[in-house]
């Protein structure tokens, strides 16, 4: 088996050191010559990869594929567990990227790597080719909460890129998504130098891990996307760039202190978060505002992830209504925009399985993500309506209501259906569609024509204690479009 390591690294724990493991795979894996056997190092170890692994389906669960590869993977949390050990906190922040690592100065003294072969390790210009150690993985792997390294002067060699584009994919300058996050600069050794592009081949990679983008792009852009024409086409997942998660798998943006992660983007890439306790995109910002763009990625999840119908892959956003009470185990997904707008269209595809019968409200979206000016939701008695301006001093003072749209009249459960409304703050106006045809313009008294917008809130909020519905009740979202003129249904 093969195992792609860290070369270099640093001193804080929070982000990658030297030798960490950053993927193990079959033999053959990590093409010679390309720029991430150059960046890091490929250790060939014996040991039949998919017999260890217990199968040779990436989304396979079993006990083997915990204890032999994902624990090598990942780091424990502060109670010491590992994430299918306990449900995972995906707010914390990781003690370490890893707990285990190898140790090159180490293999060096014990004559398992020649003095040659450990300078050509840190030499970043050249691939060092196979090293093959013929010892047993778990004699020579070391656990960072029990080793210390021995002094090496290159161990805290820098991160290897910090701008250009970079194509992902096999036999391309890194093979997954994680051998290219784990090459960029980190913020204790400073921030981009221009633009950084990963940009995925029209093929389907494998992550086997989480993966933590966490930099200082002061002021670039991070970007994830597809190549030129590799682009996912947006039907069903198995075209295009593509990314396949195992098991408790994520990809998240995590803006910390020292990283500022102002402007990042992943767009034009299909993921496939079907396997157990995957969680897909995620993205914890700090105090900026402008990370991240999802562009037109999609989500695939299968039948059995987050109590989706039998037999069927679904696009977009879903939310489990029961889990997403206010104020507790709230859920949203926040998008911020290109700019801030004074008029704009919102167009986006949502099927309800449930009719609403609160005397309150259920939100939709939350306009923009912050001081809530409007708020697209269903109204007491099931009518479709714009809160505007609910927490402006006046809150539920200002309501625009259509009546020609209501849940059990007007609108059929299960079924999707295309939304679009106009916003048009300096008018004060705001018009509705539902699958293309107009319902109606609404006029609001309670808006400061000043305003502008530039982001806003899918979720969150959604239903009040009373409501109480069952755990399998759901909200579905897809196809959602911010444009400054009118959008319409797809074609």
């Amino acid at each position: 088996m093969e195992l792609l390591l860290k070369v270099g690294g640093s001193q804080d724990p929070r982000h990658w050191r030297d030798g960490q493991i950053i993927d193990i795979r079959p033999d053959g894996f990590h093409k010679e010559g390309t720029l991430q056997r150059k960046h890091h190092c490929v250790l060939t170890l014996p040991g039949d990869y998919w017999q260890l692994r217990g199968s040779t389906n990436w989304k396979w669960s079993g006990q083997k594929v915990y204890d032999n590869i994902k624990k090598y993977l990942v780091a424990v949390d502060s109670q010491g567990k590992y994430p299918w050990e306990q449900t995972m906190l995906l707010d914390e922040k990781r003690l370490r990227r890893r707990d285990w690592f190898f140790d090159f100065k180490l293999l060096l003294d014990l004559g398992l790597i020649t003095p040659s072969q450990f300078d050509a390790i840190y030499d970043k210009k050249k691939d060092p080719g196979t090293i093959f150690i013929e010892r047993a993985f778990d004699q020579i792997v070391r656990n960072e909460y029990s080793h210390q390294r021995l002094s090496s002067k290159y161990s805290l060699a820098r991160g290897s890129v910090s701008s250009g584009t970079f194509s992902i994919g096999a036999a391309l300058n890194y093979a997954t998504v994680t051998a290219f996050e784990a090459d960029i600069i980190i913020p204790g050794d400073g921030p981009l130098t221009g633009n950084l592009t990963g940009e995925h081949a029209n093929e389907e990679t494998v992550i086997s891990t989480g993966i933590v983008f966490d930099v200082d792009t002061a002021g670039y852009l991070l970007k994830l996307t597809a190549a030129s024409g590799a682009e996912h086409n947006g039907g069903a997942y198995g075209n295009g760039a593509r990314v396949n998660f195992g098991t408790y798998d994520y990809l998240k943006l995590d803006e910390t202190t020292d990283g500022h992660l102002d402007d990042a983007e992943i767009s034009n890439l299909a993921f496939d978060i079907s396997g157990v306790n995957d969680y897909g995109l995620l993205s914890y910002d700090g105090d900026d505002e402008n990370a991240p763009g999802c562009g037109t990625t999609q989500i695939t999840t299968a039948a059995n992830n987050n109590n989706i119908s039998s037999g069927a892959n679904k696009r977009g956003f879903r939310i489990n209504l029961v889990d997403k009470e206010f104020p507790d185990g709230e859920s949203k997904l926040s998008l911020s925009w290109s700019g801030s707008y004074s008029k704009f269209y919102l167009r986006w595809y949502m099927r309800e399985s449930y009719v609403w019968t609160n005397t309150s409200y259920q939100k939709l979206f939350r306009i923009p993500d912050s001081s809530q000016k409007f708020i697209p939701e269903w109204k007491s008695g099931g009518q479709f309506a714009i809160a505007v301006s609910p927490f402006g001093g006046n809150e539920g003072v200002d309501h625009v209501t259509w009546t020609n749209f209501e849940m059990g009249d007007e609108l059929s459960l299960d079924t999707w259906y295309c939304y679009e409304i106009m916003f048009d703050i300096p008018n004060k106006t705001f018009e509705l569609w539902i699958n293309g045809v107009s319902k109606g313009q609404k006029t609001a008294s309670g808006i400061d024509t000043g305003w502008t917008v530039g982001g806003m809130e899918i979720g969150g909020n959604q239903h009040t204690a009373a409501d109480n519905p069952a755990s399998t009740e759901t909200r579905d979202y897809d196809n959602v479009v911010v444009s400054e003129s009118y959008i319409g249904p797809v074609s």
